[in-house]
């Protein structure tokens, strides 16, 4: 079996370091993919003027401190970009203060952009230098989750590359009505959808107009919940974006194959074609459905 890519391994380490929740910061289970002597360095912050560096042993005592005066962490990765064994990825940390004198006062939600360039040896991480810039803390009584998404909006709002406006309508699509508003802002109001067949529809489907759309997204999502999807694999040229991702939610009535309350998981392709910052057309490709785990924490 072929080693993980750098790429696919910081795809990895966001995945396993979210699992802070709103009373507990969050495991160790991210260090799992670190080699025992590997060569770590932060840059300077305003807890750490000079900075950090060490080997495991050093990122461990770290996450302990971390452990006992915040809860709640969370990663909100804006990109990852990599080739073979080297990778760099972009996201906001966040996390709960629960102790006095820290570079922000308790009960406030830390946030700091974090740019990271690692590389990979043998599926494991080798090296890891973090860059920091401090942000302000978020609005009192705003989650860590709020306040990444939040952020998450506003960083992409001024690019309106394809790619970035993609990227901006997956993250705003949370199977809601008011996500589906949210999301459709993203398109033309002329736009096509296309469908390719599915055991559920077997011939190819075409809306013309996003209130077609949005018609169908309402009837779709009132019979589902616990939505999630993580994406895999984004490629852009030109006006086109491929984005590869799994899905899963929880069905309230009968369908083919699967009871009510059952959880399906499908393996997706999806093409847009975007212009003047708006999407014009997406066709979607459905794998067979699956029965799926319970639902993760949140969506992507």
């Amino acid at each position: 079996m072929a080693k993980a890519t750098a790429t696919e391994i910081a795809r990895r380490w966001i995945e396993l370091y979210n699992d802070g929740t709103p009373a507990y910061y969050g495991s160790d289970r991210f260090l799992d993919l670190y080699h025992e002597d590997v060569d770590w360095s932060e840059g300077p912050t305003r807890a750490y003027p000079d900075g950090r560096t060490g080997s495991l042993p050093v990122i461990r005592s770290a996450l302990e401190g971390a452990q006992q005066t915040m809860k709640d962490r969370h990663a909100e990765l804006f990109e990852v970009i990599g080739e073979g064994d080297r990778a760099a990825m972009r996201y906001r940390w966040s996390a709960v203060v629960e102790a006095d004198g820290l570079p922000f006062p308790r009960g406030s939600t830390a946030r700091l952009d974090v740019a990271a360039f690692l590389a990979v040896r043998d599926g494991k991480i080798s090296r890891i230098v973090e860059h920091i810039a401090l942000l302000p803390p978020a609005q009192p009584g705003t989650t860590t989750r709020e306040a990444s998404q939040q952020d998450k909006r506003e960083v992409v709002m001024t690019d309106t590359t394809p790619k970035a406006v993609v990227l901006r309508a997956i993250d705003l699509f949370d199977g809601s009505r008011d996500g589906t508003d949210r999301y459709l802002e993203l398109f033309s109001d002329s736009a096509i959808w296309e469908f390719a067949p599915t055991t559920e529809s077997p011939r190819w489907r075409r809306l013309e107009g996003k209130e077609a759309a949005r018609a169908l997204y309402q009837r779709i999502y009132d019979q589902r919940s616990d939505v999630s999807s993580t994406t895999h694999h984004v490629v852009a040229e030109g006006d086109t974006v491929v984005v590869a991702y799994t899905y899963s939610g929880t069905v309230s009535a009968d369908v083919p194959e699967f009871p009510a309350g059952s959880r399906r998981r499908f393996e997706c392709v999806n093409l847009y074609t975007v212009s003047d910052g708006l999407i014009v057309r997406y066709v979607q490709y459905t794998g067979s459905p699956v029965l799926a785990e319970p639902a993760e924490k949140e969506l992507p």
